[in-house]
């Protein structure tokens, strides 16, 4: 393998009404949740409107909603008690082409592997379609922007600093990860619009970052998306581009640049889901418009390697990762 480097609040819930889960068992349930150790045990109310949190199998869950996809987990790297009091947040989107097949645990492995570099990842969850959830526009966007905001108020509880976050997506949660970094140039009203948390920057991997070129199934200049990935953008979107052109607007994330923190986009060069070619024109376009983005491209990783954190797609994110977080202003290795 090779690279190439180119240029709404939530509601209150009550999970559940055991005894209190103190920092020593949150502590003991991050690092036993690392191992991938199954866990149960209940939650305390969290400060004002924050809802009660749940631990689980993948630590500590936080619900935004009535859906059962509407939770992210938070998990804190192994050891918290002998680091910094603020820790570097990676919000994680799992794929799965927004249908009923992707979920949290999906990205298990990613989730453990940026822990055991010693960043809190919130791993979120979010209506999708073919559920009875409601999934698609705008809901799916605004469930990834309300987890987001999220972060403000479970920082109150954990030592995660809410000014340091990147959002890290797969496939379509590569979507809604890089979206999610540009919500600041949304207009005022839109879905998502007015965020509560500002990212520092954003990671993609094999996303789908330009949602009218894929709807229209290419422009016959490269090779075109496959007819699965352009029926999965037409039923997120509920339309063409033709028909709902102002949902493309809003929600394609290469319509929403500049997004004024960096960017990493990573992709496979023979990705025949992810077609490389709308990765390379969102990097272009990127650094067009001002913002710094590094593109990987990279020989031999398909599309569904990015739910394996060993994988090579994986090895070339975290050799880059430090370099680019440095660039987001984030600590270039979180102090243990």
């Amino acid at each position: 393998m090779t690279a190439r480097r180119d240029s709404a609040r939530p509601a209150t819930s009550t999970e559940c009404s055991a005894e209190p889960l103190s920092r020593r068992r949150f502590l003991g349930l991050a690092a036993a949740g690392a191992a991938g150790l199954g866990l149960a045990a209940c939650g305390a109310e969290g400060p004002g409107s924050l809802p009660a949190g749940r631990a689980v199998r993948y630590g500590v869950r936080y619900r935004y909603g009535p859906s059962v996809r509407q939770a992210a987990d938070l998990l804190l790297p192994p050891g918290i008690a002998h680091r910094g009091t603020r820790l570097p947040v990676v919000a994680l989107f799992h794929g799965g082409g927004w249908s009923a097949g992707g979920r949290r645990p999906n990205v298990w492995s990613v989730v453990r592997s940026f822990t055991q570099r010693g960043y809190a990842v919130w791993n979120v969850g979010y209506r999708v379609l073919g559920t009875g959830m409601g999934g698609g526009w705008p809901n799916t966007f605004e469930d990834a922007a309300t987890a987001v905001d999220l972060l403000q108020d479970v920082a109150g509880r954990w030592p995660i600093d809410p000014e340091s976050v990147i959002t890290v997506g797969v496939s379509a949660g590569g979507t809604l990860a890089t979206w999610c970094a540009g919500r600041s140039g949304l207009p005022e009203g839109a879905p998502g619009s007015s965020p509560v948390v500002v990212p520092k920057g954003t990671i993609s991997c094999a996303g789908l970052l330009d949602l009218a070129w894929n709807a229209e199934g290419g422009d016959g200049s490269e090779p075109a998306p496959p007819e699965l990935i352009s029926s999965a953008v037409v039923a997120l979107m509920g339309g063409t581009p033709a028909s709902r052109p102002l949902r493309y607007e809003l929600a394609s994330p290469i319509d929403r640049l500049p997004f004024h923190v960096p960017s990493l986009v990573a992709q496979g060069r023979d990705d025949r889901v992810a077609v490389a070619g709308q990765a390379q024109r969102f990097a272009e376009r990127a650094t067009a418009e001002g913002d710094e983005c590094e593109l990987l491209l990279l020989d031999d990783v398909g599309h569904g390697d990015w739910d394996d954190a060993t994988t090579a797609g994986w090895d070339a994110v975290f050799e880059a990762l430090p370099a680019f977080v440095e660039s987001c202003d984030l600590p270039a290795r979180p102090r243990r």
